[in-house]
C-alpha cells in the first residue's frame, strides 16, 4: 500500500475544514476511488448540489440538454423554434444513457430521480413555495453506487489534485 494526498480543488474555496486527505491505496485510481466513496458523495457540496439541482441550463443535468451532436439550440442559446418537446426529450434519454453506459440500470434510477425532482419543482412553483437542492436530497437521495459512479466519472474532469507521497521530494 502507497499512501496518496488527495485534495479537491473545489474544497480549497469552500468552508470545509478538511480540505486534504491522505489516503493508503494500491494506485491512483484506488486513491480516487476511496476520496470519491468516503468524501465527495456526501461532503463536496458543490458536487451535491450540482447533483442534486436540474435543469437545462443548471446543474449536473445541463449536459445532457446541452450536446453539441443534438443541435437543440440557436445563436443565442434558446432552444430553436422548429425543436419539439419530444425531440428534446429523446435526446436527453440517449444523453443520458451514454453518459451511465456500460450501467444501464443507473440511467433508469437518473430518470425516476429526474422526473420526480422535476415534479416537485413544478409543484414548488404552482405553490409559489420552494423546492431546494437539499431537499431533493433528503426526499430521493440517489443511491450511494450511482454517486460514486457518478462522483468518480466527474472527478476524473480535473477537480482534485492527487500526489504520491513517496514520490514527493523531501527537503
Amino acid at each position: 500500500m502507497k499512501k496518496f494526498i488527495v485534495l479537491s480543488i473545489v474544497s480549497l474555496d469552500s468552508s470545509l475544514e478538511k480540505p486534504i486527505y491522505i489516503i493508503n491505496a494500491k494506485d491512483n485510481e484506488e486513491a480516487i476511488l476511496k476520496y470519491v466513496e468516503s468524501h465527495v458523495i456526501y461532503h463536496e457540496l458543490f458536487f451535491l448540489e450540482e447533483v442534486y439541482s436540474i435543469g437545462m441550463y443548471y446543474g449536473f443535468s445541463e449536459q445532457f440538454y446541452n450536446n453539441p451532436n443534438d443541435d437543440l439550440f440557436d445563436e443565442n442559446n434558446k432552444i430553436r423554434k422548429d425543436i419539439t418537446d419530444e425531440y428534446v426529450n429523446k435526446c436527453f434519454k440517449k444523453n443520458v444513457k451514454e453518459y451511465f453506459s456500460p450501467h444501464d440500470e443507473y440511467a433508469e434510477i437518473y430518470f425516476t430521480f429526474y422526473e420526480n425532482i422535476n415534479n416537485e419543482y413544478q409543484k414548488a412553483f404552482d405553490r409559489d413555495t420552494d423546492f431546494t437542492w437539499k431537499d431533493a436530497m433528503n426526499k430521493y437521495p440517489l443511491p450511494k453506487d450511482v454517486l460514486v459512479f457518478i462522483g468518480k466519472k466527474e472527478i476524473d474532469s480535473g477537480d482534485i489534485l492527487i500526489f504520491n507521497i513517496e514520490e514527493l521530494p523531501t527537503i
